[in-house]
């Protein structure tokens, strides 16, 4: 259980970076609001995060 929340914690810190240097460079140009772009970073983020707790907790040779 311990490693499914580790594993999960990290991809929030490792991708949190990535959707917002993906992001600022076009801030600019965007065509929906800051508010949508948050969320779907958000989601996303969240989406890695749970499977990756699925998938340690449901395969028992996840490695």
């Amino acid at each position: 259980m311990q490693a499914a929340i580790y594993l999960a914690f990290g991809y929030v810190l490792t991708e949190s970076p990535w959707y917002i240097l993906a992001c600022v460079p076009f801030w600019n140009q965007r065509r929906v609001s800051k508010k949508v772009i948050g969320l779907m970073a958000f989601f996303m983020i969240a989406f890695r995060a749970a499977t990756a707790f699925v998938l340690v907790l449901a395969v028992p040779n996840w490695l």
